[in-house]
């Protein structure tokens, strides 16, 4: 049986069923929480499509009754078809980013904001609704000692970060997403809203729409344009740049509709530097073939190679832009180990060492930048499609040098000037010699402090 049924008011005027999957029309189900909770019953299902007169009718009563009935916290998905131009293509796009819904996408626990009756107080289910949180993928999380970006920056300290990998207090967490945000390894989504479900759902809609809206949930009666699809999210903070410009390379328009709190106060900054980055370029562009990406960096990288973009700076870039000042980088690759997208490396190789890096993969998480001891790196948000398109560069190299005594390689020039300036006088600082063997000549020399020492003792130098 499909884990996902589709409900559809017998008002709103769709008898059609969905092609693959099971459809039910329900009498006045905008109305009757009862009837609704029976039918998904019936069918088994635990992820629910609701095809509504009206989004709005899809109210916390109806869905705490789906929810006893069987249906997961984040597993129903309402549609308002009143006057839709295409309402099983609406529906089959609710249900396509159903189907991608990670299995048990927990939520935090909130009192019920309906008028309780004294016989729903028996039922937990009934008197408790439930609110996204931050959840962690463990298969894309780069783990607690390499990363834990997260925890360090989240406002409501709602993750903690000394495990293998960092673990979300749900009851803490008030899905801010800034740690969505600035994941270096998009390990992190909304209940209900991953990057794949909202993909799978643009997916289908953009075929047939001009423009969509992405829509804060607590957003009221959003303005939709004719011919444009509504898209709810539980918050404009998952909406990067790239998204916008995702959508606009494949030629349709995208406005976001916030509710005015703290959860969009990024969206304006957003738009704008998706609008900087798409510059003056005309549209429509070719349309990409491959499938929308929504995570981060590589839907901007992705948007940006598409719409030849203009170079833009922000605070809600998703990309950042490291510039090395090359007179004091020593080459001691702590920047590299340090960096956890490998957008800095350093290669070791026959011919010498190089210090790479590759604008794509940096994130600007500000790692390399606190561990430099040099204070040899700058890092702002931006975007430079150049960069982008000249993929990984060297940022400084030194040729590979040996050991004038006994061949050994020796570490990088720039390194070995800056411990001989920090070193002075001291064996091993002779440049031209590995530290085995500049110590063994400055013991054999005649001035050698310590030979001296030991002479005036009347020591045996033998």
């Amino acid at each position: 049986m499909s884990p996902t049924a589709v409900l559809v008011c017998s008002d709103a005027g769709v008898d059609a069923p969905l092609d693959g999957l099971p459809t039910v029309v329900v009498d006045d189900l905008c109305h009757s929480p009862a009837a609704a909770a029976r039918a998904l019953s019936t069918l088994g299902a635990t992820r629910v499509v609701l095809g509504l007169c009206d989004r709005t009718s899809a109210s916390s009563a109806l869905r705490s009754a789906l929810r006893r009935a069987g249906a997961e916290p984040f597993g129903i998905e309402a549609v308002g078809l009143a006057g839709a131009e295409w309402p099983l293509a609406l529906l089959a796009a609710a249900a396509a980013r159903l189907g991608r819904l990670s299995q048990g996408d927990p939520g935090r626990p909130v009192l019920a904001a309906r008028p309780l009756s004294r016989q729903s107080l028996f039922s937990p289910s009934a008197v408790i609704d439930y609110e996204p949180v931050a959840v962690l993928d463990r298969s894309l999380c780069l783990g607690s000692d390499r990363c834990a970006l997260c925890a360090e920056i989240c406002p409501a300290n709602a993750i903690a970060g000394g495990g293998r990998y960092p673990q979300v207090d749900a009851s803490a967490c008030t899905a801010c997403a800034e740690c969505i945000r600035r994941c270096p390894a998009g390990a992190l989504h909304l209940s209900g809203a991953a990057p794949s479900q909202v993909a799978a759902q643009l997916e289908r809609l953009l075929e047939l729409a001009d423009g969509v809206v992405l829509a804060c949930a607590r957003a009221e009666s959003p303005a939709v344009p004719a011919g444009w699809a509504l898209v709810t999210l539980p918050s404009l903070g998952v909406v990067t740049s790239g998204w916008i410009l995702q959508i606009r390379a494949r030629g349709r328009e995208v406005r976001l509709a916030g509710c005015g709190g703290p959860c969009c106060a990024r969206a304006a900054a957003t738009e704008g530097l998706a609008h900087r980055i798409v510059g003056d370029r005309q549209w429509p562009v070719p349309t990409p073939t491959t499938s929308l990406q929504l995570r981060e960096p590589a839907a901007t990288v992705e948007a940006c190679g598409w719409i030849g973009a203009a170079p833009a700076a922000g605070d809600e870039s998703p990309l950042g832009l490291l510039a090395l000042r090359s007179e004091r980088c020593t080459l001691c690759g702590a920047c590299a180990t340090s960096c956890p997208t490998a957008a800095l490396q350093l290669d070791e190789g026959d011919d010498g060492t190089t210090l790479r890096y590759a604008h794509a993969a940096c994130t600007g998480c500000g790692r390399c930048v606190a561990v430099c001891p040099e204070n040899a790196l700058d890092l702002t948000r931006a975007v430079d499609p150049v960069l982008l398109e000249r993929g990984s560069i060297e940022l400084l190299g030194a040729p590979r040098e040996e050991c004038v005594v006994c061949g050994a390689t020796l570490p990088p020039a720039p390194l070995r000037r800056r411990l001989g300036e920090m070193l002075p006088g001291v064996a091993g600082s002779d440049l031209s010699m590995c530290a085995a063997c500049a110590r063994r000549a400055g013991a054999a020399a005649p001035d050698h402090p310590q030979r001296e020492e030991r002479a005036d003792n009347g020591e045996d130098e033998s």
